[in-house]
């Protein structure tokens, strides 16, 4: 159960006392998260390879959302992670840094921990990530996470939901949306576009009706 994933976090941080929200901005409205994927535009192979390379940098061990509350200290060279606080700022690999904000996780945790991180021209695996990110916590149910982060001269809009994770891309015609499988080793890609679901292997991508397209 979910519940007990963050529960368990918690053992592992120090209390530091409320923080404000101000560094991360408001909160986004999580139920609104899947209403982002409504696509405007045509599948195209540069916008699948952005999306996917953002959503595979989103989502590294080293600045995922999801992953840093729970390292352990041989597993991180930052010091306020490897130390258990619950807020605190650390390096990126590549440059930059990265804030977080894991207090809900301690002290009279709300019914619903939320985590919030701010990543300042942050490089990761090559790609330099700049902007706020979330997640929210059931009890029961999947985590959720929403970012906003500037990549590749754009606003972009990334979320997971259902263990999946999703990225909205500007191509030409509008938008498309780029989606991963929430395990790494699942390596199909889904792509919306304004015609269809398309499941895309090896550069090759096929709609529910058998209809294929090469990338």
């Amino acid at each position: 159960m979910r519940g007990a994933w963050w529960i368990g976090l918690a053992a592992i941080l120090v209390g530091c006392g409320p923080s404000s929200d101000d560094a991360f901005g408001p909160d986004p409205d999580f139920a609104k998260l899947d209403a982002q994927g409504s696509p405007t535009g045509t599948i195209s192979h540069d916008g699948v390879s952005r999306g996917v390379t953002l959503l595979d940098a989103i989502r590294a061990t080293e600045v995922s959302i999801l992953d840093l509350p729970h390292l352990t200290p041989s597993k991180t060279s930052c010091a306020a992670l490897a130390h258990g606080d619950a807020t605190g700022t650390c390096s990126c690999s590549g440059g930059g840094t990265f804030s977080y904000d894991f207090s809900d996780l301690v002290g009279q945790r709300p019914n619903t921990p939320v985590l919030r991180m701010r990543l300042d021209r942050c490089s990761v695996s090559g790609q330099v990530l700049d902007g706020r990110e979330f997640a929210e916590l059931p009890a029961n149910a999947e985590p959720l996470v929403s970012a906003e982060l500037d990549y590749a001269s754009s606003t972009v809009q990334v979320w997971r939901t259902n263990g999946e994770w999703w990225s909205r891309i500007a191509v030409s015609d509008g938008a498309i949306v780029v989606g991963l499988a929430g395990d790494p080793a699942q390596k199909d890609v889904l792509v919306k576009d304004r015609l269809a679901t398309w499941t895309c292997a090896d550069e090759r991508c096929t709609s529910p009706g058998g209809e294929t397209r090469n990338l």
